[in-house]
């Protein structure tokens, strides 16, 4: 950024040494908004002046920083960056206040480009060094452009406006900030585009616009007494090309406009825009009802909008395809507005509300143009009366077609005393007529002029003087008062008369009987009579039942319903028209009744001389009253006695395996004495029964269910169905099994029969019921045995000892008990050849006693049984943990307020002592930002403090800052203990956005020394989110402060922890977040952490301040122990009691291949060793014996496995 005013005299100095030019440039600002230099304000001299309006909420916050919408900007057009550049200046700023000396406030403006990169400022602006000092600066431009009667300016070069990288055209805009906040006033103001491309620098008017202008005519002399004069230039685009326009210019001086505060907006619509023309065009009362949507210049944009092109209008006359449907058909070469009078009311042109006179307004689209459009019109006049039907009835009209149209809403104006002028500019054309609508504005204007003129006044005119106090609604005061005008407007005068269209009428029956064929034609009429003849194109016929004669006159129907005849005919504009009528025809059903008797066995029924006896339904077709047919139907039931059969089956109860028997049906009637009804089938189910079995009797063989089912018939006819069923029992050859073991020597005894011996024998015997019985018996004779069980204390505590018992147990119980021949103990710790029935086991691990024993072969059994015992050592737990300064800890009851080793004696669950030993370590802060040397405009003097350094690292940290610190800027508040603390901006949504560009960053980079590790162990600060705001530089009050805040850290920009909808105090409060526990936290190599804090879900009241306070924030740390990236995996190998394996091989494998393995052998102790493999990854520990299936087998195992071959023992375990 530089001025450069130096820079123009150097060049102005070296082109006078060849020629002499006159610069002839002017400005663009005040000079054409504020265009008087002398004015009398209530007898004050005075010259204008239009304020820039900046961020007033009420009035779309124009202008500001970071305001997203775009109507409510401040535009300069920049047609090539690499080029052009901007001069411009600004008066000091104020606040609004009615009378002389307002307050004046300092503040702020920048420059972005078309993409929203900041590409010039902030330039700081106070009422000592402002570029503008009074209106005769302002009005004069650049001095260095139009000598020192002007303003110095600040320059924006071409480097800087491409210094983000954009370099085409588009459209910059200027932001502006209050520093104490709030709305603002700039009284004196120029924005000059200049081309400094060639040694003449080209000024480029038209550059500078916005599509919401806010603007003040201030209050220095009372409100609302000062009056605007400037002048606009306003394109409304061409629809049919857009980048034409057509432009004029709305001029305001003189007017007697006395708005105060206001905006400035035009558009092609009014104020709505609900697509009804006539609605949205009129003016709202008590509302603000204005919409932005043309671009608003200061002069005409011959760089940006190019000339629209102008139209025609013709109208074809009016033609009507109903009675009450006319249309007023016309053909158009360009877009535009149609505002058609039906002139009935004296045929004088003009509009008259209230009267016979019509106005129908409607729009040629782009889509429209060159094609025949219709007005539509329902025949009526304004009073809402028909034209008569005569073909020399006239139909007066004047057709206008306008182009570029503009509405002028405008919202709380007081006063408009003598109304504005309007210039066509491009494309050139007469000075427009002006349009409004009142009607809705119960509040007389006070100019005499009608309420609503919709066939245009002379300019100026639309004033109105109707004004008393702020606060009630005057004319313009609270209310949207619109005005419109078109750049271009024709006007067609022409009469027509009443068009003819056919209309028709069904004539035929109404009603006719059902199944009858009827005729039913149409009739047409000419109306009226005297019409110009018509072409009928077609008929059409629709309706239910059309037998035939479609598409003529005539048609044959035979069913109910609605028909249609559709008249398809040709108008006197030759479009093809219908006219519907319609017909509904109703057929008279045939009458059918019903006659449902019983009759007693024997009587008879007599209908009509027609004589019924037998079951039956019979009709009679009779004649109706109405000539119809009439179907009687008469059913006939003759009542027969009721009968009930039911029936049983005969047969054995049982039969023995391999026998047959028949089994026989006997059905029952009921009553006994009724006839024998007919039986048409008998059917048998059941084991073994053949498909389709039928008769009186059936053979069966097998036990089961036998079902037999009967069909017969009732004396009314009925089918019915019956059925019964049998069980059959069959007796079984019976085959028992006795199984008996006995005592040598011993006898048993069955059915009379004695057995000393082992062996299998059978008996043969008979039944109770005759059936064949057979009994085997096994005899066994007992070589008892022996099973054992172990007892004792299964877990003991260290230094304890359990008494290990064997108990040996006869099988079966009660026979002889064999001789024992030896006990065996083994186990941990127990000595070689131990025997008895007790040992004492002090060490965790399987005890095993085996058992030896003579059977009554004199060979030797034996078994074993084992004992798992448990000895739980005493624990010991060590825990490390930190204590911060003036900070006190509890850990299970004890309460430490200083650093040291702390040791606990506890009762394990197990019954066993516990001992729990705590080192408390005293915290560091390894970085302290104080934040006292707070100021409003920088970040960078947060720099951090180191206090506590740690031994193994060494740590750096950022200054405290935040994100596009231009717009996310901070202010400094009194902070904790007496200090200063930081306040930033919050976010208003509820939900945590950890992206947010308002969080506060600060980063740490940690850098261990070799072979050490560092753990971070927490994060403190203190927060606050007041209810009221305070600015040490500044003011105070109402805050709409955050109600949550989160934390987010990063690993070397990996999010590793996050804490979200953490609540807000409204008052200092330390804040602790522990990280020392958290593996992510240690660091053994290089690593950046970043900290960010946001606020976040404001309390929602209707302040624009959402201050959080943040002060004294401190990062943790300490050094921690350094882990290797390799270990030792180390074992060895033994047999089950516990004796060392030498020489085995052990494979270490570490994937599921078969060479992704380390290999060793074990010493004569059996061990084993990896040394360094690498650390984080799975590894299985495999020993393989492939020189010897035998390593590892004892003698006493060899024993157990030959009798196990032999069949003289099992394995009790593997």
């Amino acid at each position: 950024m530089k001025n450069v005013f130096n820079q123009l005299q150097l060049l102005l100095f070296i082109i006078s040494l060849s020629v002499i030019f006159t610069v002839t440039l002017l400005a663009e600002g005040t000079r054409e908004l504020a265009p008087n230099a002398n004015i009398v304000i209530d007898g004050n001299n005075t010259n204008d002046i239009a304020a820039l309006h900046i961020d007033n909420a009420v009035f779309n916050n124009f202008a500001s920083f970071g305001n997203s919408n775009v109507n409510s900007r401040l535009h300069v057009h920049i047609a090539d960056p690499l080029t052009e550049g901007i001069m411009l200046g600004f008066s000091g700023g104020h606040t609004n206040q009615t009378g002389g000396n307002p307050p004046q406030v300092n503040f702020e403006y920048q420059i972005l480009d078309p993409a929203g990169n900041i590409v010039f400022g902030p330039i700081l602006v106070t009422n000592t060094n402002a570029r503008i000092n009074n209106w005769s600066e302002a009005f004069n431009g650049p001095m260095q452009l139009n000598g020192t009667s002007g303003y110095d300016a600040m320059e924006v070069t071409a480097a800087d406006l491409t210094s983000a990288g954009w370099t085409t055209e588009g459209d910059y805009y200027i932001e502006f900030r209050n520093l104490m906040g709030g709305a603002f006033l700039i009284d004196y103001w120029d924005i000059t585009v200049a081309d400094f491309s060639s040694t003449t620098v080209e000024e480029k008017k038209g550059r500078v616009w916005s599509f919401n202008w806010a603007f003040f005519a201030i209050n220095d002399f009372g409100f609302p007494e000062r009056p605007f004069n400037g002048s606009f230039y306003v394109c409304a685009p061409d629809p049919q090309n857009l980048d034409a326009a057509f432009i004029t210019e709305i001029d305001f001086n003189g007017s007697g406009f006395r708005p105060a505060a206001f905006n400035i907006a035009f558009n092609s619509f009014g104020t709505l825009n609900t697509s009804n023309i006539v609605a949205d065009r009129r003016s709202q009362e008590n509302v603000n009802s204005t919409t932005p949507e043309y671009a608003i210049f200061l002069n005409d944009p011959v760089d940006i909008c190019e000339t629209a092109e102008s139209g025609e209008i013709e109208v074809l006359g009016i033609t009507r395809c109903g009675i009450d449907d006319f249309c007023i058909k016309f053909i158009g070469t360009r877009s535009g507005q149609i505002d058609l009078l039906l002139d009935f009311d004296g045929n004088d042109q003009v509009f008259t509300p209230g009267t016979a006179d019509v106005m129908i307004t409607g729009s040629v689209s782009a889509g429209d143009v060159g094609q025949a459009v219709c007005l539509d019109w329902n025949g009526l006049d304004g009073l809402g009366n028909a034209l008569p039907e005569d073909a020399n009835t006239p139909i007066p009209i004047s057709l206008s077609f306008a182009q570029g149209i503009y509405h002028f809403p405008i919202y709380d104006a007081e006063l408009m005393t003598d109304g504005f002028d309007i210039n066509t500019v491009r494309p050139a054309g007469p000075k427009p007529l002006l349009y409004y609508d009142d009607t809705e504005i119960s509040v007389s204007s006070g100019s005499g002029e009608p309420n609503v003129q919709l066939m245009g006044c002379n300019l100026p005119c639309h004033s109105w003087t109707n004004y008393s106090n702020p606060g009630t609604v005057g004319f313009g005061n609270l209310n949207t008062i619109n005005s419109w005008w078109f750049s271009q407007q024709t006007m067609n005068t022409m009469t027509f008369f009443l068009p003819g269209v056919f209309t028709c009428d069904i004539e035929g029956p109404q009603v006719a009987c059902e199944d009858e064929e009827v005729d039913l034609g149409i009739i047409i009429d000419l109306t009226p009579d005297n019409a110009m003849p018509l072409t009928i194109e077609s008929i059409n016929w629709t309706g239910p039942g059309i037998l035939g004669g479609n598409g003529t006159e005539v048609i044959t129907i035979n069913e109910n319903g609605t028909y249609n005849a559709d008249l398809s005919f040709i108008n006197e504009l030759g479009d093809t028209c219908t006219s519907s009528c319609q017909f509904e025809y109703a057929q008279l059903p045939k009458s059918e009744e019903t006659i449902d008797t019983l009759l007693a066995f024997g009587d008879s029924l007599v209908v009509n001389t027609e004589i019924y006896d037998v079951d039956g339904t019979y009709t009679q077709i009779l004649t109706a009253a109405n000539g119809c047919d009439s179907i009687l139907t008469i059913i006939v039931e003759v009542e027969m006695p009721e009968i009930e059969l039911r029936c049983e089956i005969f047969g054995p109860e049982f039969l023995c395996a391999g026998d047959t028997t028949t089994l026989t049906l006997d059905i029952i009637k009921d009553p006994i004495d009724a006839p024998d009804p007919e039986i048409l089938s008998i059917g048998w189910f059941g084991p073994g029964v053949p498909i389709g079995a039928s008769g009186q009797s059936v053979v069966a063989e097998q036990a089961g269910v036998y079902i037999a089912e009967y069909i017969w018939v009732n004396f009314t006819n009925d089918t019915l169905k019956g059925a019964c069923e049998y069980t059959l029992e069959v007796m079984p050859e019976f085959e028992v099994t006795i199984d008996t073991l006995i005592n040598s020597g011993d006898v048993v005894i069955f059915n009379g029969e004695s057995f000393d011996s082992a062996g299998i024998f059978t008996q043969e015997l008979s039944t109770t019921m005759g059936c064949d019985s057979i009994i085997i018996i096994t005899i066994d004779v007992i070589d008892p045995t022996y099973t054992c069980l172990l007892t004792g204390t299964p877990e003991i505590c260290e230094g304890e000892v359990s008494i290990i018992e064997l108990e040996a147990v006869v099988d079966p119980i009660g026979a002889p008990a064999p001789i024992i021949s030896e006990i065996v103990w083994s186990g941990p710790g127990v000595a070689a050849n131990t025997t008895g029935t007790t040992i004492d086991a002090t060490e965790s691990g399987i005890y095993t006693a085996e058992l030896s024993w003579f059977n009554n072969a004199d060979s030797i059994l034996s078994t074993s049984c084992i004992y798992s015992l448990t000895v739980n050592p005493t624990f010991e737990t060590t825990i490390d943990t930190l204590i911060g300064e003036d900070e006190i800890i509890a850990i299970s009851g004890q309460i430490i307020t200083s650093p040291g080793q702390y040791i606990l004696n506890f009762n394990a669950q197990n019954g066993c002592d516990s001992l729990l030993i705590i080192n408390v370590i005293q915290e560091s802060s390894v970085v302290y930002y104080d934040l006292d040397d707070c100021r409003s405009t920088d970040y960078s003097r947060f720099d951090p403090d180191y206090p506590s350094p740690v031994d193994c690292a060494f740590m750096t940290a950022s200054n405290v800052f935040r994100v596009n610190p231009n717009v996310n800027s901070h202010s400094c508040t009194p902070g904790v203990n007496g200090g200063v603390g930081l306040c930033v901006s919050s976010e208003d949504d509820c939900d945590y956005n950890p992206d947010s560009e308002k969080a506060i960053i600060f980063e740490l980079v940690v850098s261990p020394d070799e072979e050490e590790a560092v753990q971070i162990t927490s994060l403190r600060f203190f927060e606050r989110a007041p209810e009221t705001f305070q600015w040490i530089v500044g003011t105070t009050g109402l805050n709409n402060y955050p109600t949550q805040y989160g934390l987010r850290v990063l690993k070397n920009n990996q999010e590793i922890f996050s804490s979200a909808d953490n609540v807000t105090t409204t008052d200092w409060t330390a804040e602790t977040f522990n990280f020392a526990t958290l593996p992510d936290f240690k660091v053994q190599e290089q690593t950046i952490f970043r900290f960010e804090l946001l606020g976040y879900c404001l309390i929602g009241n209707d302040s624009d301040v959402t201050a959080w306070d943040v002060d004294e924030i401190s990062i943790q740390a300490d050094c921690a122990e350094f882990v290797s990236n390799t270990i030792d995996i180390v074992g060895q190998v033994k047999t089950i009691s516990n004796e060392p394996l030498e020489n085995v091989q052990v494979d270490l494998k570490f994937g599921e291949f078969d060479f992704q393995k380390f290999v060793d052998q074990t010493n004569e102790a059996g061990q084993y060793a990896f040394q360094d493999v690498p650390r984080f990854q799975d590894y299985m520990v495999k020993p393989v014996s492939g020189d010897d299936y035998l390593r590892g087998v004892s003698t006493l195992d060899l024993i157990h496995i030959q009798r196990h071959i032999l069949g003289l023992d099992r394995f009790e375990y593997a």
